[in-house]
């Protein structure tokens, strides 16, 4: 019974040379039985002329296998109660007494317990929207059937429909409309508070908003998206309007028209993105210049991939304004010092604008992000309440006093080589004179353009990433791997490991990436590091020339482990027993003990057979690489029907 070990596909395709009627006498065989039965009855189907005729019949049978008998998938004509089941195609348990929620994709004919308030079906299973439903998600419907559903409904959601015009009852306030192949040309009069229509450009037949019928007292919220509009004439009536996002319909300017007085938010973007930095640079003569007449009330302004789109820095940014976000766009007309940003900001996003210097920005901004353009200095000494800034892709050299607040920094793709010292809690020298200091950024990534990186990392840093853009070898001192008390996440790409490297990892540290040149000595020396890290998640390491490692000294809660490109001949020791995924690529392995992973790796190892693996503990394996291998081909049909 030693090849029951082996992982489920592997035994199945031993069944495949056993023939039927010998496999269903051993079916009362305990060790072999859950093993028979899946391989036998993959799809279980109820119905008068299968194997199970009555659900109970169906019910019957799982009793007698202990439960261990997991269809792939069951096909039937009622509900199939599977409080003791694993359904693969459900993948929950199922107790329909107690359920509330119930997504069917195949026609049933069974009532729904009271008990469901949310039910998404396809529309030949109408018969089950029986009053007590809250929230309906119906595909496939016909449009005039929706008239006539129950009071208790007051969320609905449409997914392609036949019709043209559709009628709600009264007690619908959350509607939600996809068209796939139809378009609905009216929407008659309703009670809708909150109206999502994603249409479809080649189909769709909306162009005007007094098509959609609703009523301009109650609209809340509204979102258009993918629509062949022209005009939202007659926006400014409804009153109640709070939120409105257009996106993606390309024959709109939302500008055009007045909008809401009691507006507080809105969204103008298409879903695509600008590829080059300084797109409004090439195609200025194309460029609108776009003077906006914005709500008194606006709370969030969001203004995404319109490369047309041109603002005027004389904009007039009402005082409530807290959300800035414009991006991907033609960027501003004018002198950027006209620009008045409102006090009240504490978030604002400009990217791929391609701005060379920003507005004064407001003392009470906690997130900026200014990425992809063409900055060459900030000052940021106002800004005391900031906690998260993004500088990345710019052309900044020297930032000067870098906020105590501050959380999170993105410097990467930038030439810098000062930043003004505010605290000494952390310092990182690129030259042999050229210092900057970052006090309190608890999550840090650098890209260099040097090959030299020696500094004191701040006391709160809780994740780090280096890497050197060129694809050289950085340089570290030995007192850089001694790491903060409170660092959790460690990556360190292009890394020169010293040879007599000591390691300190705090208890903290849940994951560490190290790619490099490491040889034997210094691995050992990062084994012995990580001994004691009970919180430790992921080890991933990669390059140099190293023979063994002895896993013995990891901690047991790893479960996701990597040594790609070592030059690794000999794995020795007992693996940790929470490991899920194991990844060797690019070795020289040629025997291992296989632990009990899911997930295993031995690409391009120069492996011609298996015959030193031993996969007997390996009960959980569902896939196995073993691509750019000189594999002969009896080794691979012994693992049909893994995936390779």
């Amino acid at each position: 019974m030693d090849f029951l070990q082996l992982p489920n596909e592997v035994v199945y395709n031993i069944f495949k040379y056993i023939d039927i009627e010998i496999l269903e006498s051993y079916l009362s065989v305990p060790q072999l039985n859950k093993f028979i039965v899946n391989y036998l009855y993959p799809i279980a189907e109820i119905n008068e002329r299968s194997k199970f005729r009555l659900v109970k019949e169906f019910n019957r049978f799982c009793k007698k296998f202990n439960y261990e008998y997991f269809p792939r998938s069951i096909i039937s004509n009622t509900f199939v109660p599977c409080s003791n089941l694993k359904l693969i195609s459900n993948e929950e348990n199922y107790q329909f007494e107690n359920i509330t929620s119930l997504k069917l994709t195949c026609k049933v004919k069974d009532k729904l317990p009271s008990s469901v308030k949310k039910l998404e079906i396809k529309f030949d299973n109408y018969n089950l929207i029986a009053p007590g439903l809250e929230e309906l998600c119906i595909e496939g419907c016909i449009l005039n059937y929706l008239e006539y559903l129950p009071s208790s409904i007051y969320k609905l959601t449409i997914i392609d429909f036949i019709g043209v015009e559709l009628k709600l009852p009264r007690n619908i306030i959350d509607l939600e409309i996809t068209e796939l192949s139809n378009s609905i040309n009216i929407i008659h009069d309703n009670n809708v508070k909150r109206l999502r229509y994603k249409g479809n450009l080649h189909t769709n037949s909306f162009q005007y908003l007094l098509q959609v019928n609703l009523d301009r007292q109650l609209v809340e919220s509204l979102t258009l998206a993918r629509l062949n509009l022209i005009s939202l004439s007659q926006i400014d009536e409804y009153e109640s309007l709070k939120e409105l996002e257009i996106i993606e319909c390309p024959n709109i300017n939302v500008f055009t028209d007045l909008l809401p007085h009691n507006l507080e938010k809105l969204t103008y973007k298409l879903t695509s993105h600008i590829p080059s930095v300084n797109f409004n640079l090439k195609v200025q003569e194309y460029t609108i210049v776009a003077k906006l007449k914005l709500p008194p009330s606006l709370k969030s302004l969001v203004i995404q991939n319109h490369p047309l789109l041109k603002l005027d820095s004389c904009i007039s940014l009402p005082p409530t304004l807290k959300v800035l976000n414009i991006s991907n766009t033609g960027g501003f007309s004018g002198n950027m010092n006209n620009l008045k940003l409102p006090s009240t900001l504490y978030k604002i996003t400009l990217i791929n604008l391609g701005l060379d210097k920003l507005p004064d920005l407001p003392s009470s901004l906690i997130y900026l992000d200014v990425s992809k353009n063409r900055l060459r200095t900030i000052t940021l000494k106002s800004l005391k309440y900031l906690q998260c800034l993004n500088l990345s892709r710019n052309l900044i050299s020297d930032i000067s006093s870098i906020p105590s607040s501050l959380e999170f920094l993105k410097l990467n793709n930038n030439p810098i080589h000062k930043l003004d010292s505010l605290s000494p809690l952390f310092k990182v020298q690129f030259s042999t004179d050229l210092l900057f200091e970052i006090p309190n950024v608890r999550n840090l990534e650098i890209s260099l353009s040097i090959t030299s990186f020696n500094n004191n990392l701040p006391n709160n840093l809780e994740s780090l990433y280096i890497h050197n853009k060129l694809n050289k070898l950085i340089n570290y001192s030995n007192s850089f791997f001694q790491f903060p008390l409170n660092l959790t996440r460690l990556t360190l790409i292009n890394t020169n490991i010293p040879s007599d490297v000591l390691f300190y990892f705090p208890i903290t540290i849940e994951e560490v990436t190290i790619h490099g040149n490491w040889s034997q000595k210094s691995l050992n020396l990062f084994l012995d590091s990580i001994e004691k890290c009970t919180r430790l998640i992921s080890v991933n390491l990669s390059g140099g020339n190293v023979e063994v490692v002895n896993v013995d000294r990891m901690p047991n809660t790893i479960e996701y482990l990597m040594f790609k490109n070592m030059g690794l001949k000999f794995i020795i020791g007992i693996f940790p027993t929470s490991l899920y995924s194991l990844n060797l690529e690019m070795n020289y392995i040629q025997s291992l003990n296989v632990p009990n992973v899911t997930y295993l790796n031995l690409e391009k190892n120069r492996l011609e057979n298996l015959n030193h693996f031993d996969f007997k503990n390996c009960v959980e394996l569902k896939e196995l690489k073993l691509s750019l291998n000189p594999l002969t081909e009896s080794t691979i049909d012994k693992l049909i029907p893994l995936t390779l």
